[in-house]
């Protein structure tokens, strides 16, 4: 067995269309064609070569705090049926928090197929998202084919309501919307103070989301028609995440003196003082903190990440 960078894109294709047969191939194609980077990607090989397993660490920027700090989104972690049970999971998962740690993330987010899957890593539940009937009645706003404004409003409005969220740029905010249109029934929404993202799936309408003014918004969704929409205010737990780089994560925490523990990333281990933001590596001592005890006090009460192409 070896781990690499992936850099056959062919090999990374195939993987995910058997792992993931709901994928239509031209989604296949286009994630593989403006996501998939060669060093943003890791691959398992067998002894003949032959590619057995792929996992994605999309770069990202994650604002904690009015602070962005580099992070790595988990993308279509795998392994062919066949192969599955020995371990290589594991083994992958070890490889790319090496290598998050390495590029200089701080912070790791995924979207887990099983809530359990990534607890042993170290990562805990720090997005939460549910459905929720959409609100009926008369409002102001229709539908649009382009916008300038969905970023400003998408910010501002983050900045409003959590203490972190996931920053887009726009070349993200390009592909988001691209997939939305092409393979998620989508359409765009807006009025004078927000947007919204729409989904007419044949069994229900789904606004996926729906960013800006607080009327801006209730009279945006009143226009939309009966359905639900994707509500961050919940307990549902929806994504996780996992501090990589503990020094560079405690620069975001309040004045403190920790030994952090952690079994997959040596180089995390150790004592740590933080004082006005300055963090001081110490001989020993310090309050016990696990990992994710330590990403559960980065991180704070409220966060948002959605459409990851998930």
């Amino acid at each position: 067995m070896k781990i690499s960078y992936c850099d056959d894109i062919g090999a990374a294709a195939k993987l995910w269309s058997i792992c993931f047969p709901g994928d239509s191939p031209d989604f296949v194609h286009f994630y593989m064609d403006r996501v998939h980077r060669e060093r943003d990607a890791l691959v398992l090989r067998g002894a003949e070569g032959d590619p057995r397993a792929y996992l994605g660490m999309v770069p990202y920027e994650m604002e904690l705090h009015g602070t962005r700090v580099p992070c790595s989104y988990l993308s279509g972690v795998c392994t062919l049926p066949q192969f599955r049970g020995r371990g290589y999971m594991i083994a992958m998962m070890e490889q790319a928090l090496a290598k998050m740690y390495q590029r200089g993330d701080v912070l790791s987010l995924l979207i887990p197929a099983k809530p359990t899957l990534y607890l042993k890593f170290g990562y805990i539940d720090c997005f939460f998202l549910e459905q929720k009937p959409l609100p009926s009645g008369k409002g102001e706003g229709g539908l649009v084919k382009s916008s300038q404004n969905l970023n400003r409003w998408y910010e501002l409005d983050c900045r409003r309501h959590f203490d972190g969220f996931l920053h887009r740029s726009r070349e993200q905010w390009q592909i988001l919307l691209e997939e939305h249109v092409r393979f998620e029934r989508g359409e765009l929404w807006e009025n004078e103070g927000a947007y919204a993202l729409v989904s007419r799936f044949p069994e229900k309408t789904v606004v996926k989301e729906c960013m800006g003014e607080q009327e801006a918004v209730r009279s945006l969704l009143c226009r939309i028609g009966e359905g639900v929409m994707l509500s961050p205010d919940s307990q549902k737990a929806f994504g996780q995440a996992r501090v990589i780089h503990a020094e560079k994560a405690l620069v975001l925490a309040e004045d403190c003196f920790v030994n952090v523990s952690d079994p997959w990333i040596p180089q995390n281990n150790g004592s740590f003082s933080v004082r006005s933001g300055q963090v001081t590596r110490e001989k020993g001592g310090g309050r016990p903190m696990k990992i994710e005890e330590l990403t559960a006090l980065v991180m704070g009460g409220k966060n948002y990440m959605n459409l990851m192409l998930n």
